[in-house]
């Protein structure tokens, strides 16, 4: 029997045993009333103990929210841009650092006053924030306003409504976006011609290097002609006429009767044949000596011509452009033993600033040379109109079997500084993506793997889109 219904029963002088005539429904009724009291101790065990895990919950949800808040408080306070939260009279509820600067506010005065107080806030067309936030509600969504904190510096910023709570304001320094997307034009400016200065130094530098191959040979056959001269026999037919004419007047006894005399005949024609070999082995050198000054004249009047002409557009033949940019790289494509394989196919003239299709150009020639370097069948194949260019676009390719480039590589090849030569600088490659883009050209590159080669595509476009009218 439940506790509570003994102590009940005791009070009321009553006793478990003590029953009516009939004893069995007193001790139904008895037992129902005791199951009754368990069950309502359990029921209030259950709750009591709901109770306490809804209070330790509530606790835990309670730290978490503060936790959340001041996180979303820290973020809010981080951002680079100005965040104030108002209620509906737009009073100041929350104002970040950011704002605090850019309204050239006190943050520990400007809290709980109403912000049109503390500055002059208006939208495009004039209209005053009291308005704003009059209208707001009924009208929803944002609106762009126009905050004078100082005659130097106009803030833009968005009113928008947070629901029956008020709005937030949001700040931006339009004076300070501007100056930077200014300083980020000259930058990319000044990238700009500095990659395109890089990439004439990379064809001066390669103008250089094969002058300096022809320079060697003209001072080979400078030296050859001057040894031939300094060791020349010459001076012989000098002492055969000075003996001569001492004997002038006996000249036939002494032909035929002086020893001497009849040695000259045959010294003579020995001489004779000795300074025409000698005159034949300098005329030849003579010629070679030419050929490498006209072909020095002939790498720098190219090189003039393209610098006279640089950022301006002509019109220019595609396989004029290729054959100049070989011949720039005639000689250190001899020297390396690369066997040279033009694919030209009808092209449609370009109007392009050819300096900068030059310099692409050399680069890629350049690259491909070391990349076959070592190789016994050194192989370059230069294409032009090859398939699958764009409409309005021509097709350049530069195909090597040399070296190739892995996978992880194609897509850092043009990137600035990256290099898989020793020697390397990382800008050549660089400097030839900007001068294609600058020209509305694109620039790409193949390859199927380590030493099995590498494609390079040039997509020029055939009216460039920057040439002057």
């Amino acid at each position: 029997m439940h506790a509570l219904l003994k102590r009940h029963l005791n009070r009321a002088g009553l006793s478990e045993t003590l029953a009516p005539a009939d004893p069995g429904p007193w001790a139904v009724f008895l037992d129902r009333v005791s199951r009754a009291y368990t069950e309502a101790d359990q029921d209030r065990y259950l709750l009591e103990r709901s109770l306490s895990l809804s209070s330790d919950e509530m606790r835990g949800l309670h730290t978490q929210v503060a936790a959340d808040r001041d996180t979303l408080k820290t973020v809010i306070e981080s951002l680079a841009e100005g965040v104030c939260a108002m209620d509906r009279d737009g009073r100041v509820l929350f104002i970040n650092p950011e704002a605090v600067r850019l309204l050239a506010l006190e943050q520990t005065t400007c809290v709980g006053q109403r912000l049109a107080d503390l500055v002059d806030i208006r939208s495009d067309d004039g209209v005053p924030i009291e308005q704003m936030l009059l209208e707001q509600p009924l009208k929803g969504g944002e609106a762009r306003l126009i905050i004078r904190a100082d005659r130097a510096r106009f803030i833009i910023s968005t009113l928008t409504r947070m629901g029956a709570q008020g709005h937030v304001l949001a700040l931006r320094d339009q004076t300070r976006s501007k100056r930077i997307e200014t300083e980020r034009e000259e930058l990319n400016r000044r990238l700009i011609e500095t990659s395109r200065q890089a990439g004439m130094a990379e064809v001066a530098t390669g103008v250089l290097h094969n002058v300096g191959n022809v320079l060697n040979s003209v001072n080979v056959s400078a030296s050859l002609v001057g040894d031939k001269i300094r060791r020349s026999r010459i001076t012989s037919v000098a002492t055969a006429a000075a003996l001569l004419c001492r004997n002038e007047a006996r000249l036939a006894e002494f032909l035929t009767a002086d020893e001497a005399g009849r040695q000259l005949p045959a010294f003579l024609t020995k001489l004779a044949s000795h300074l025409t070999s000698e005159h034949e082995d300098v005329v030849k050198e003579l010629e070679l000596l030419s050929r490498n000054v006209e072909h020095i004249k002939e790498i720098v009047n190219t090189q003039q011509a393209f610098a006279k002409c640089g950022g301006m557009c002509e019109p220019e033949s595609v396989e004029a452009l290729v054959e100049d940019s070989l011949r720039i790289n005639h000689d250190t494509l001899v020297r390396h033993n690369v066997t040279v394989v033009r694919e030209f196919l009808p092209a449609p003239t370009v109007n392009i600033d050819k300096h900068l299709v030059l310099q692409v150009l050399v680069n890629l020639i350049s690259n491909a040379k070391y990349a076959v370097a070592g190789r016994s069948d050194a192989t370059l194949t230069v294409r032009v109109g090859a398939p699958g260019a764009a409409p309005g676009m021509v097709r350049i390719q530069v195909a090597d079997n040399g070296i190739g480039i892995s996978p992880e590589n194609l897509t850092r090849i043009f990137a600035h500084g990256f290099t898989t030569r020793k020697d390397g600088h990382g800008f050549g490659l660089h400097s030839a993506a900007i001068a294609a883009q600058s020209m509305g050209a694109s620039i790409h590159v193949e390859s199927a793997g380590p030493g099995l080669g590498a494609t390079f595509t040039l997509d020029l476009p055939v009216q460039q889109e920057s040439c002057p009218p």
